[in-house]
């Protein structure tokens, strides 16, 4: 199991990344702990070195819906974390005392940037347009 945990520094006691996307440096802790800087990726970018790196859960204090979408594709379990220090956040997953965020959640857990149109809501306004 590799755990990720995007940091505002390079150091495991500095604080977490506010959101995943603004992160300069990721948090590997494996068989053992590595700092990997992030330097000027967009969330999915960052999704992607997370998935190259064999990341199996990533522990954030906020993540964009499309890199969401993008781990879970690959199965990496997301947990969120308050604004904890890189230690305390794995000392809390340690202890299951994070929320996983799923599909079902996310918007309660992380909110959203950008309006959601669901299926039936795009099916309304498709209708609408035709009818007028």
């Amino acid at each position: 199991m590799i755990l990720a945990v995007p940091m505002q520094t390079d150091q495991l006691d500095g604080a977490i990344a506010t959101r995943f996307e603004d992160a300069a440096y990721f948090a590997l802790e494996g068989s053992e702990t590595k700092i990997i800087p992030v330097v000027h990726m967009g969330g999915k970018d960052i999704a992607r070195l997370i998935i190259a790196s064999d990341v199996t859960t990533l522990i954030t204090s906020h993540l964009e819906l499309e890199a969401f979408i993008l781990l879970k594709s690959y199965g990496i379990a997301v947990y969120a974390a308050e604004r904890y220090n890189g230690s305390n956040a794995l000392r809390h997953f340690q202890e299951g005392t994070l929320q996983e965020v799923t599909a079902e959640n996310y918007l309660s857990v992380f909110g959203s940037s950008k309006p959601i149109l669901t299926v039936s809501d795009s099916i309304s306004a498709s209708e609408s347009h035709l009818s007028a």
